[in-house]
């Protein structure tokens, strides 16, 4: 990392180490709980015949485990949110030194729109053409995760009319790859272009979810510490969730809650899923939630949802889906096709 002094660099080093290993912990601690979890399924009805104290032992080590990766959780947390930071210095100091094309955003960028207020995606600015060959080059260097590292930019920088160019860029350009990474990012790419596009982000980020080991999750936390396995679960539930796939998304939105346990955000995210699928398990659950110790900051938060839930409950509230009003604008996407087409030579 060229723009960091040795004793920077190192420090980042060890923060990454100190992740990796994290994650390796974390990965045999949860072998060790489905083991100890099929032991007590398996042998319940004997356990508790013949021996009592055997049980009680099974029951305090499932707990142990639960806590031991609880707070591994938070420890990883902590230096993913090191690294991101640190990484994001260096990113900022080597597009400043190294590169002669500025991808900060200008007023040209900002105002370059047709008179009602909407952009123009028949015409691209020299700013704006500069910018996406930038980004395509930049990419270019990634590899197997060059898609991945090309979608990244439109999820953590305000790229205004960019932004559009560059997720239809990604579908174009990778839409057909074999590759597991390309699916991610295409599924991303289209979950930024909106309610139109959701099946097709789903199409692409569970058939990247249901193929990914632990390396290739690994891997893809090297472009962007959020892109981790509770951030893209969490993105598939709610993707389901606005789809009124009730059931899909109830199991997604348990499942990022397994890599994450007691997220706030995935805690809000069942329970906004349980009262569309059934208001009663939907009181249970926030009761449940607010006698939660772990849950104390935002006591406040749960008492407002439980009551909002109550409510509904003496209605006897049913969830009916809206129907999408939205419809595709042909022009605009035959617009972005053909400005994306062009930028496949860059690559």
């Amino acid at each position: 990392m060229g723009i960091f002094n040795k004793k920077e660099t190192a420090y980042i080093k060890e923060l990454e180490n100190k992740l990796k290993k994290a994650n390796e912990t974390i990965v045999d601690l949860n072998k060790q709980l489905e083991s100890i979890t099929k032991k007590y399924n398996d042998n319940l009805k004997f356990i508790e015949d013949n021996n009592i104290k055997d049980y009680e032992q099974v029951i305090n080590q499932i707990a142990i485990k639960k806590d031991e990766i609880m707070n591994l959780r938070i420890e990883e947390s902590n230096y993913r949110c090191k690294i991101k930071e640190l990484t994001e210095q260096y990113d900022t100091l080597k597009r400043n030194k190294e590169n002669s094309v500025s991808i900060n955003v200008t007023e040209e960028i900002k105002t370059n729109s047709t008179t009602d207020g909407f952009y123009n995606f028949s015409e691209v600015s020299n700013e704006e053409n500069n910018q996406i060959i930038y980004f395509i080059s930049a990419s270019k260097g990634k590899g197997s995760l060059a898609g991945l590292h090309l979608i990244d930019y439109t999820l953590n920088e305000y790229l205004y009319k960019v932004k559009y160019y560059i997720e239809q860029i990604v579908i174009e350009k990778y839409k057909s790859s074999d590759n597991l990474y390309d699916w991610l990012a295409v599924g991303l790419a289209y979950k930024g272009k909106g309610a139109n596009f959701r099946k097709e982000s789903l199409f692409y980020l569970t058939k990247f979810v249901s193929t990914a080991n632990n390396t290739d999750w690994n891997n893809i936390l090297s472009i962007d510490m959020d892109l981790d396995k509770y951030n893209i679960y969490s993105k598939i539930a709610e993707l389901y969730e606005k789809e009124a796939d009730l059931e899909n998304a109830y199991n997604y939105a348990m499942k990022a809650c397994e890599f994450r346990i007691y997220a706030d955000s995935g805690m809000y995210r069942l329970g906004s899923i349980l009262k569309k699928l059934d208001i009663n398990k939907c009181v249970e659950y926030y009761k449940e939630k607010l006698t939660d110790p772990r849950y104390k900051e935002i006591k406040n938060g749960i008492k407002k949802e439980l009551n909002d839930a109550l409510e509904k409950q003496k209605k006897n509230y049913v969830y009916r889906p809206r129907k999408r009003k939205s419809t595709i604008d042909e022009n605009m996407e035959n617009n972005l096709k053909e400005i994306a087409d062009r930028y496949l030579k860059y690559f």
